[in-house]
């Protein structure tokens, strides 16, 4: 078994690499060619955390495996993340433990890519201006896939915590095409008022913006919220989209807050679904018709871009020589 660090991780895919690889996955998933079973999830309720495992097989690109992610709150009073993960990659020929690898960066890699295939499928070709809410880890991996897909011009930065978003800034200086200007936002309304693209990317368990704020033509990345009773959006901005996609119909109408919440009070039905990211990138479905539409691409998780991610890095290790090999049969 080959063992990679974050460091390994980092440097062995690029952005553009995992976009290609997600809009891929997406596409081969929605023609039935992935086995991805709802992921398991352990709340340790005393230590104010949540375990989450996530299996997947894509039978077409053979790569299979399994991740396991930690979200305990307290951590950072501990000196920890607050997030952890590994990702075990496996051959699907034989069973044998391929490669464990960090999977805390490559989660943050994976769910900018699946943005940034979304973004290239469903925003406005002109699109310039974002918005940002929340100033972590994966909404820096966010902006920089939609700066691989789109040219930007003004980002709005919104975080409750204001010194993150000053660091948020900072790092992403260095990520982005000097050109480009950042913000911080006064509020939600103001960052979302002249945005061509909104990312959410926080755990917020309340909308982080008002629907009503929204112009027509933006396409919005809800990639925060992850359970039933999470949400990023309200039901306005549900509403008003013409299309609302999201990662896994199934995984989607079971786990993601920002649509569970609306159905069951009511306010809107799983026909909000228009369908699958990856029903749009195979020809199946249509996605960006007119400048004015609204769209939405929400996923909660994807184990099948785990996967190829992985093997990505397991790939790029055999050929380059990085990572350590150890036999756990002796």
């Amino acid at each position: 078994m080959r063992i990679l660090t974050r460091h390994d991780v980092q440097n062995a895919v690029t952005m553009k690499e995992a976009i290609e690889a997600a809009g891929r996955v997406f596409a081969s998933s929605s023609a039935g060619k992935a086995d991805i079973p709802l992921r398991t999830q352990i709340d340790i309720e005393k230590n104010q955390g949540v375990m989450l495992y996530m299996p997947g097989y894509l039978k077409d690109l053979d790569a299979l495996g399994v991740k396991a992610v930690s979200v305990f709150t307290n951590n950072a009073s501990k000196g920890l993340a607050t997030v952890q993960s590994v990702v075990m990659l496996q051959d699907s020929k034989t069973g044998s433990s391929l490669a464990l690898m960090d999977g805390v960066f490559l989660t943050a890699l994976r769910t900018g890519a699946a943005s940034g295939a979304a973004t290239r499928a469903l925003a406005k070709i002109d699109a310039s201006t974002v918005a940002v809410f929340g100033a972590g880890q994966q909404a820096r991996t966010q902006l920089e896939a939609i700066a691989c897909v789109r040219t930007i011009q003004q980002v709005w930065v919104y975080d409750p915590n204001g010194d993150a978003v000053v660091q948020f800034i900072n790092h992403m200086k260095d990520k982005l095409p000097v050109e480009v200007k950042m913000s911080p936002a006064e509020s939600p309304a103001q960052a979302v008022a002249e945005a061509d693209i909104v990312i959410t990317a926080t755990v917020s368990s309340t909308p982080v913006f008002p629907g009503k704020a929204l112009k027509k033509g933006v396409h919005i990345n809800g990639i925060g919220s992850y359970k039933p009773t999470m949400r990023e959006m309200d039901v306005v901005a549900l509403q008003r989209a013409d299309k609302v996609f999201v990662d896994n119909r199934h995984a989607a109408l079971e786990e993601a807050g920002d649509l569970v919440i609306p159905i069951n009070e009511g306010l809107i039905t799983d026909a909000r679904v228009t369908g699958e990211i990856g029903q749009v990138l195979n020809g199946e479905l249509p996605g960006r018709e007119r400048d004015d539409e609204i769209t939405i691409f929400k996923t909660v998780g994807f184990a099948a871009l785990d996967m190829i991610v992985a093997q990505l890095v397991y790939e790029k290790a055999l050929a380059q020589g990085f990572g350590s090999e150890i036999d756990l049969s002796k």
